[in-house]
């Protein structure tokens, strides 16, 4: 009697234990999701303000940044960033290379708005970001981690631009190249993306991310390492996608790569928070034997020599 009750004991224990086990998983997960209420909490903001948005002077739609000795120090008084300057005019592709700790990360969290310099300032059209919200206006990021959502591919594109029509994202999916894949799903549009876009390629999230941002129309795109993980083919075919649809827009690209380094019109090489070589990639092979043998490291594998690559840059 007693071992049949322990049986049952357990048999009704084991389900609730499975129910319980997803909770302990996302716990780990509680920074990201944090996040991604933060940035959800924005969509409300842009909606709120979307018509306005929309009648306002077509000024936002050029945007010149003016890096101006721009430094940054931490409390403790380390300097993460010292004296970065550079213009960047409407339609430039900027490259921003260097290692892990090189101070690309910083940088990148001040061109978003969302730290400010300690000495310098970084101008949009000739005013300070942190001085005008409207930067985020015209500024959107492509990472390496897309935030997308248990919704429909249709619902994760038109985040882009909660009042675009169908056919508006219809044909920004086309312009990545993901329409006919799209279509091709049993549900079309209405496919569940399941959360952070699981269901899907990492190529493939990239491209509806990619897609979002042209609804976004703005006129200055970050790429922060969006395609570092992918295979080389892959890769490949999404940096041509990238830049293809980013013709006519700012583009600044943060990366610690050197593959595609052809296609930017500067190339501004970071180490220890200071710009220590720039130019444009066919001037930095002849100028500089470090860059040409990173180059040479880097390229011909497509990335798969990464470690090797940081470890040299390093």
């Amino acid at each position: 009697m007693a071992r049949t009750l322990i049986a049952a004991f357990v048999l009704i224990l084991f389900p609730l234990t499975e129910a319980f086990l997803p909770l302990s998983d996302a716990v780990s997960e509680l920074p990201g999701y944090e996040d991604s209420i933060n940035r959800l909490k924005t969509l409300s903001e842009a909606s709120s303000s979307l018509e306005e948005r929309e009648g306002e002077s077509s000024i936002w739609n050029s945007c010149d940044l003016s890096c101006n000795q721009i430094g940054y120090q931490t409390k403790e008084g380390q300097h993460i960033l010292k004296g970065i300057s550079f213009n960047i005019p409407q339609g430039t592709n900027l490259a921003i290379l260097g290692p892990s700790g090189s101070g690309k990360t910083t940088f990148v969290k001040i061109l978003q708005g969302i730290s400010s310099p300690s000495e310098g300032s970084l101008l949009i059209n000739g005013v300070e970001v942190l001085e005008d919200k409207a930067e985020k206006r015209h500024l959107s990021v492509l990472n390496q981690h897309p935030y997308l959502f248990d919704t429909s591919v249709l619902n994760n594109i038109r985040l882009g631009k909660p009042s675009a029509t169908d056919e508006e994202v219809y044909e920004a999916a086309k312009r990545v190249q993901l329409h006919d894949f799209i279509v091709a799903l049993p549900e079309g549009y209405q496919t569940s993306m399941q959360e952070a876009g699981m269901r899907f390629s990492g190529g493939e999230r990239q491209r509806i991310a990619l897609a979002r941002i042209l609804l976004q129309e703005t006129a200055v795109v970050l790429l922060d390492e969006p395609i570092v993980g992918l295979d080389s083919r892959t890769e490949q075919a999404l940096r041509s996608t990238i830049f293809q649809v980013l013709e006519k827009k700012t583009v600044v690209w943060v990366t610690h790569h050197l593959v595609g380094m052809k296609r930017m019109d500067h190339i501004a090489f970071m180490e220890d928070g200071e710009i220590v070589m720039e130019g444009k990639h066919d001037e930095l092979l002849m100028s500089s034997d470090r860059y040409r043998r990173l180059y040479e490291l880097d390229a011909p594998f497509q990335l798969k020599n990464s470690h090797m690559t940081e470890k040299i840059i390093g």
